[in-house]
């Protein structure tokens, strides 16, 4: 413990600051990322908090995990009375389940790092936000963006948590949203303008859905391109459709969004377990999406006008943050439609515990993988898109590239499972010590992919300022970079690598022990991949294999145990087939019996 007063800076927006006093930044998200100076002009100290451990920890997902299923069966309810409706547990489960989970993770992990401030230096000062200017997000894709991005939104949080669990804030700030709701209007007051010819198109595919209702399977986003979704319509006899959203429902957007405070009031009298809970609905008031209370009924409206379709069996990606997709399925899943999510992306099936997974798998009947099955409800199948760009994409004769994909790094937390490496600075310092550790004449030859939205190269090219750095732009795809390739190198577990590995591109692998987090069953696949040299605990070993096979890497790739690890690996991961449309085709039409 420290009496020293100091300053907590809790944001990166300088006018919440206080440079009289020593300062400590809470987090690295206090420095922004093109004024990293400011940690050593100000002789500031970061907090290294003691909860990291913690934020990753079995017992932090399970406790979260237990909070929501407290809460959401008194939301429900509440919602119910407000609404003057009488729908089902999981009808709210499905519209408000992903926001609330992510809400209380979100809540947990700041309220952690508070509480190691509060008894690392219990005498600190710090500014809070004005609750004049507390911002309310309009949907869960808005809670999403402000929770993982936006530094006046997590001043809010801050400011909130001090309030009810440490001490009020001495100062209070007014701040202008000007920017951020210029930002707002721009992801999404968007309006979808179809010609005339689609709007043809979309009315008869409308009109045949309708016609077999009973027998039809709607699509939804599931990574298909619209080539092989008509071949799919085509080869199934107009049984399988494609879902296209008609609308994006702007209308709430633009309005004068202001919170119900005195119906809101109402959610702290729900029952809570403890003190963190109390937080969480006390919090909830104002932080709860417009949508899911003052806007509800327009919501509603708007989903049906976007999905205007009926089918039998729902099947859909991305579930989680589109309320609209979420509203209109809640509604089917009542009348006793089949309700499907797939996968559509890297750590399904492998992690000890995954927010995602859970909140897909737990929202609907049966959930589709890439290949791994792991309890009944999981349908294993070919990786879609593995498979239409593994057969379509023309492979490039001169593969010269030394291709590194980077992973994005939120500027804030927003599940339990997001390792240290997802933070900047750790993800950084992985990423350094790696390419530190490359021969000179090894590194030269390395292209790094970022992505196009990408803010962390900034970091990066400040750290290796002789790294060649690539931003993607227009039609440069992933796909194409990856066939140029004589070497891939992935510094984390989610998506591209498995991409490289179906590929059979010469692949190497490295987390800093990541190991730790992979389940029981995945474990021994990624232990097969370990002992042949693909998979690495640290930087400093992948730097080394790296070194050792860059000149010739097919010497090493092709090596029996290396494929025979790949292709095992590939089939419970990555599934890639031949036959993959029909597979598909033939999973899609069973589903209700299937599942049934």
């Amino acid at each position: 413990m420290n009496n020293q007063k100091v300053f907590l800076a809790t944001t990166a927006l300088e006018t919440f600051w206080d440079t009289t006093k020593p300062m400590v930044f809470l987090g690295e998200w206090c420095q922004s990322h093109h004024k990293k100076f400011h940690r050593n002009v100000l002789n500031a100290v970061v907090i290294d908090s003691v909860t990291q451990q913690h934020h990753q920890s079995t017992e932090a997902y399970n406790y979260t995990i237990r909070v929501y299923n407290q809460l959401l069966p008194q939301l429900s309810d509440w919602l119910n009375k407000i609404h003057s409706t009488q729908y089902s547990s999981r009808y709210w489960k499905i519209i408000i389940g992903s926001f609330l989970l992510w809400y209380i993770q979100v809540v947990y992990d700041r309220y952690l790092y508070l509480k190691s401030a509060s008894e690392l230096y219990p005498a600190f000062e710090t500014i809070g936000l004005s609750a004049s200017s507390f911002k309310t997000p309009i949907n869960t894709m808005e809670f999403y963006l402000f929770a993982t991005e936006s530094d006046a939104w997590n001043l809010q949080l801050f400011t909130q948590i001090l309030k009810h669990q440490f001490k009020t804030p001495s100062l209070h700030k007014d701040f202008d949203w000007h920017d951020e709701m210029q930002e707002r209007k721009n992801k999404f007051g968007s309006s979808m303008n179809f010609s005339k010819l689609t709007k043809l198109k979309l009315s008869f595919l409308r009109y045949l859905l309708n016609l077999r209702r009973k027998k039809s399977v709607g699509v939804y986003f599931c990574g298909l391109s619209n080539k092989n979704i008509y071949r799919l319509l085509l080869s199934s006899k107009f049984k399988i459709f494609p879902l296209i959203k008609m609308d994006n429902g702007e209308g709430i957007v633009f309005r004068e969004n202001k919170p119900n405070n005195k119906l809101r009031a109402e959610i702290t009298r729900l029952h809570s377990e403890d003190d963190f809970t109390a937080l969480v609905l006390e919090t909830l008031q104002i932080n709860m999406p417009l949508n899911f209370i003052e806007y509800y009924k327009e919501e509603s409206l708007q989903s049906d006008k976007s999905f205007p379709y009926s089918p039998s069996v729902i099947v859909g990606a991305g579930w989680n943050p589109d309320d609209q997709l979420k509203f209109w399925g809640a509604k089917h899943a009542e009348k006793g439609h089949v309700i499907v999510d797939l996968q559509h992306g890297g750590g399904y099936g492998t992690h000890q515990y995954s927010s995602r997974e859970y909140l897909e798998r737990d929202n609907c009947n049966a959930f589709i993988s890439w290949g791994w099955k792991n309890g009944e409800d999981v349908i294993p199948a070919p990786s879609v898109l593995a498979c239409e760009k593994k057969y379509s994409q023309k492979k490039n004769q001169s593969q010269h590239l030394i291709l590194w994909v980077a992973n994005e790094t939120p500027r804030y937390i927003l599940s339990i499972e997001q390792s240290l490496q997802s933070l900047e600075k750790s993800y950084s310092d992985l990423q350094y010590r790696f390419a530190s550790a490359l021969n000179q004449d090894i590194r030269s030859q390395i292209m790094m992919r970022v992505r196009p939205s990408s803010k962390h190269h900034a970091t990066i090219r400040e750290l290796l300022p002789d790294l060649k750095i690539h931003l993607p732009q227009g039609k440069d795809t992933f796909f194409d970079q990856l066939s140029s390739a004589k070497l891939f190198i992935s510094d984390n577990l989610q998506t591209t690598f498995l991409y490289s590995l179906a590929f059979n591109v010469p692949t190497i692998v490295f987390c800093d022990n990541a190991l730790r987090q992979i389940n029981a069953e995945a474990k021994q696949y990624f232990d097969q991949l370990r002992d042949c040299g693909i998979y690495h605990d640290s930087p400093d070993s992948a730097a080394k294999w790296v070194n050792q096979v860059a000149h010739n890497p097919m010497a090493w790739w092709k090596k029996p145990d290396v494929q025979l690890a790949r292709e095992e690996f590939c089939h419970q991961f990555v599934r890639i087939t031949a036959n993959w449309r029909n597979e598909w085709k033939n999973i899609l039409l069973n589903l209700r019996s299937t599942i049934d």
